[in-house]
């Protein structure tokens, strides 16, 4: 009989620590999940406000553009843009822009000096949101000089937090606490004050400061907080100053440990259910997020109305394809095609109109985009190119025209139009005297501007020196 209750104790103990650490694990994936996404939108937005086009846009252009980036992510209390002084200068999500100097957070000061990467604050209370408890995470913005020029805010709610952990249960005794490495408690599930518990004070807890000194593991300690005895697995967030602890309480683990003798094939079975279901429901939020960070992906590098890649992948592909060339001594061509005439379409049609002739553009382009190397991309407005690896200028010519002739009969056969619509063709490939991908561009402008003058609808190839002839599309 005494052996007996030594293995209900020693099953007991073991069947807490790995419940513990399945909810550990679940807890983790959440939080790490969640960062991804977070980090990936301050990306974009860092990336958007140091683009030399996003200085010029007008402020409700720019909050408008911010506002739909972080509409794709759920949990954020504001997305804040402050210049180099702390002001808020972008303020998107709120429908009256905001006034405020943040130079006295730790999240602006903390990438003044230099690029901290992403910063994750200490707890605060904020000042836009009537003291909301919240932390911010950061990136820098930095000047074309590398001065620094500000910082892309999001400040996340910690009472949003404590919800994502509202599905997963620790016991009557239990917790799970999300802390950082300076002791501050970010989040505690369940609360028990009903504020989720927000920056406790563990720094001179012996448990806490085993925690940071091993990063992971499990161990037995009384919580400082209330006094509980619990077996604690815990584990830092790889990545960041974040630790994340599952603590059981022993009462609740021993609490029908007789019973649990002639139960244990129920509970396991009911155990191995429930970790199932969390592990069902952890996959598909996985899998949500991983959609959202896919679509956020896309939405950086896509045109939302041709669905052609935009310029900054013309400029990154480009300067990639040329530097492929220089070693393989092959032909790059460039073509530059440009609408004629498009303002009088759109004046006389509608942008409606407009934007469709500019998708039928962008569609002949893309299907004349034939090897695995070529790239069709909106340069901007109602501007074209198309990178052609390995492509000598009079390929490059033949295909020009055979762009400009299908573009004439396709928008030929649109309804909504009086006539057909064409475009105008420049191209220009590699040689000797080009030292740049920058020069190629030039080049294939400046025939492009030949093309036009030449009463458009044609193609013009840039030959050294410039000397256009004219192919026409038809």
């Amino acid at each position: 009989m005494v052996e007996t209750v030594r293995m209900a104790y020693r099953d007991a103990e073991y069947r807490a620590e790995r419940e513990g650490l399945g909810l550990l694990q679940a807890s983790e994936s959440y939080i790490a999940s969640r960062l991804r996404v977070w980090d990936l939108a301050l990306e974009m937005s860092v990336d958007l406000v140091q683009d030399p086009r996003f200085s010029s846009m007008p402020a409700a252009d720019k909050n408008a553009l911010l506002a739909n980036l972080a509409s794709k992510i759920s949990f954020i209390g504001s997305l804040l843009v402050l210049d180099s002084n702390g002001n808020i200068v972008l303020d998107p999500l709120s429908p009256q822009p905001r006034l405020g100097n943040f130079a006295d957070r730790d999240y602006f000061l903390a990438q003044k000096p230099r690029d901290a990467g992403l910063y994750i604050s200490q707890p605060f209370r904020s000042r836009l949101r009537n003291n909301d408890p919240s932390i911010g995470i950061s990136r820098r913005i930095s000047n074309p000089d590398g001065s620094f020029g500000g910082i892309v805010l999001i400040a996340i709610r910690l009472n949003s937090i404590r919800d994502l952990f509202s599905s997963l249960d620790p016991g009557q005794r239990g917790s799970i606490t999300l802390f950082n490495a300076a002791g501050r408690v970010l989040m505690r599930q369940p609360s028990m004050d009903g504020t989720g518990d927000t920056d406790i004070d563990l720094s001179s807890s012996p448990t806490f400061a085993q925690m940071v000194r091993e990063k992971s593991g499990t161990l037995t300690a009384v919580a400082v907080t209330d006094g509980t005895e619990r077996l604690y697995n815990f584990s830092q967030i790889p990545g960041t100053d974040l630790f994340m602890a599952v603590g059981l309480a022993w009462n609740d683990i021993l609490s029908g440990w007789w019973f649990r003798l002639y139960m244990t094939v129920a509970f396991t079975l009911t155990l191995c259910f429930l970790a199932l279901v969390v592990a069902i429901r952890l996959q598909r939020e996985l899998a949500r997020r991983e959609r959202v960070e896919n679509e956020l992906a896309k939405l950086a590098r896509t045109d939302p109305l041709t669905e052609l890649a935009n310029r900054r992948v013309f400029d990154e592909s480009l300067e990639r394809e040329w530097r492929r060339t220089r070693r393989t001594h092959k032909e790059l061509s460039l073509l530059l095609v440009d609408s004629d005439h498009f303002k009088q379409v759109n004046d006389r049609h509608g942008h409606t109109i407009g934007d469709r002739v500019l998708k039928k553009i962008g569609d002949v382009l893309a299907r004349h985009a034939r090897r695995a190397g070529d790239l069709a991309v909106r340069y901007g407005g109602e501007e074209f190119a198309m990178i052609l690896p390995d492509t000598p200028a009079e390929g490059a010519c033949k295909l020009a025209s055979e762009i400009c002739q299908a573009v004439e009969e396709e928008t030929g056969h649109m309804t909504s139009l009086s006539q057909a619509c064409t475009v105008s063709i420049g191209v220009a490939s590699s040689h000797a005297h080009v030292a740049t991908a920058s020069q190629l561009v030039k080049e294939a402008d400046a025939a492009l501007y030949l093309a036009k003058e030449a009463g458009r609808n044609c193609v013009k190839c840039f030959e050294p020196p410039l000397k256009g002839t004219a192919f026409p599309a038809t």
